[in-house]
């Protein structure tokens, strides 16, 4: 079997993203070229004592300055706070070169993408937007990643034979945002969800069962037909269950847990029943999601 052409990695920011990607390319795929360079470096805190013994762990070299990272590497992924990334692009940008790829990993809004690809765009350097759509601790640095841009097919190319799984998705710089923060309704959502569950469960001595009762519900398999019956049914039901949301957001506020979601809930069960839906249907269940979605889209039009 070839060899597997080695690749010249660097991070910005060496936090639990960029320390689980580096783990995996190091121990499981031998890598041997990866850097990171990250802000608590030359602060002597705590954190910094830490960075670094985590780095010399899975052997990572630790570049002292930008510009010693963006010398030593052809890649370099951002992985920082969200709240940084565009300050990042901006400090990075003078020291990139043309041939090089930025690959923003950070979990930014759309726009937030595009203003830092036209941060990176003068230096020359090549911008992908990624949008990080799994779970680092379950999956390493298989994690599955969405990457949009026209350099999105040669970052995949660099760093699939290394085990990296990511898939070009069509469109402009902020479609892989775009479809991380939408997916993230979901997948934040459901994290709050069970939040508020387990939590008034523990408090009425029903943790497990309801933990079990639930995993059970997900774990049945066909997940999408699952998740069609519920949204093709709210369009004639969501009355009904509105009287049933509102209980539950009772149940949840007598374990003295405080109903945050179960509120919100009921703002859209209430606006859903209002919009009579079922009247769209002549009182029929729609046969699949996306007729729920298009008349609840029209109804908004209609609204503004």
């Amino acid at each position: 079997m070839e060899a597997k052409k080695q690749i010249a990695l660097g991070f910005i920011g060496f936090g639990e993203l960029a320390s689980g990607i580096a783990r995996g390319l190091i121990r499981k795929e031998r890598l041997e070229k990866i850097w990171a360079y990250d802000q608590l470096l030359g602060s002597g805190s705590e954190s910094e004592e830490t960075l670094r013994k985590v780095a010399a762990e899975e052997g990572v070299g630790l570049a002292e300055t930008p510009e010693r990272l963006v010398k030593q590497v052809e890649i370099i992924i951002s992985s920082v706070v969200p709240a940084q990334a565009l300050r990042v692009a901006q400090a990075f940008s003078p020291l990139l070169s043309r041939g090089q790829i930025y690959a923003d990993f950070n979990s930014c809004a759309p726009q937030m993408k595009i203003e830092a690809d036209r941060e990176i765009a003068p230096s020359g350097a090549s911008y992908v937007d990624v949008g990080v759509v799994g779970g680092i601790s379950l999956q390493g640095h298989k994690i599955p990643c969405l990457a949009c841009g026209p350099a999105a097919e040669r970052l995949k190319a660099l760093v699939s034979p290394w085990g990296m799984n990511i898939r070009v998705v069509a469109g402009p710089i902020g479609t892989a945002a775009r479809m991380k923060m939408l997916r993230s309704v979901a997948l934040k959502g459901i994290e709050a969800l069970m939040l508020e569950m387990l939590t008034a469960a523990k408090e009425y001595g029903l943790e497990e069962e309801m933990m079990s009762s639930v995993a059970e519900t997900f774990d049945r398999g066909n997940f999408r037909g699952y998740l069609n019956m519920l949204m093709t049914t709210h369009a004639i039901a969501a009355g009904r269950r509105l009287s049933e949301v509102e209980m539950v957001a009772e149940t949840v506020k007598e374990s003295g847990v405080s109903p945050f979601m179960s509120e919100g809930m009921i703002k859209l069960f209430a606006h859903s029943a209002g919009l009579d839906l079922g009247k769209d249907f002549h009182g029929n269940v729609p046969s699949d999601y996306k007729e729920v979605t298009s008349a609840i889209i029209a109804h908004y039009k209609k609204e503004r």
